[in-house]
């Protein structure tokens, strides 16, 4: 069972399963901070699962479509904190998993003008320094896009 004192962290997420993490693994009873401003505490991912298989998804509206393009083109320019800020503000008003495919077609789309070496770095950089659940999520969406349409800078970083 989760534990239910936690609270949120402004460590890094993947820092704070690594230092939860004993003999190789975590605890059965290890659970991520939860947010303060929640007014239910959900089991690990089931608020996700809510969101995908029970909660109409609406069309993003066109002023977060163009603030993922702010957010990406940021990325791509090497700002990741100003990145991440974006897609922070977004996901406190629409979870993460719904602006996921608008975030990736952006990249599809605009492809030739966007850096795919520093979009990879910053999927790698939200990963491992985001302390926002909901940013963490757009860094491995980022990864898997990456390697499927931009591998060229995934394949060096992975293989080099």
């Amino acid at each position: 069972m989760p534990k239910k004192n936690a609270t949120k962290t402004e460590k890094p997420i993947l820092q704070y399963i690594r230092e939860h993490i004993e003999n190789g693994e975590l605890p059965e009873n290890f659970s991520l901070p939860q947010d303060d401003h929640s007014e239910m505490n959900f089991a690990p991912g089931a608020r996700d699962g809510i969101y995908i298989f029970h909660v109409p998804k609406n069309e993003v509206e066109e002023d977060d479509k163009k603030r993922i393009e702010e957010a990406l083109c940021a990325a791509s320019d090497g700002q990741y904190e100003k990145a991440e800020s974006i897609f922070k503000e977004l996901s406190e008003k629409t979870p993460a998993v719904f602006l996921m495919s608008d975030t990736q077609q952006y990249i599809a789309d605009h492809i030739d003008k966007l850096s795919d070496e520093n979009l990879f770095q910053f999927a790698c950089w939200l990963i491992e320094t985001s302390a926002d659940k909901e940013c963490v999520k757009f860094g491995p969406c980022n990864i898997e896009y990456t390697l499927c349409i931009c591998n060229r800078a995934a394949s060096e970083f992975l293989y080099d």
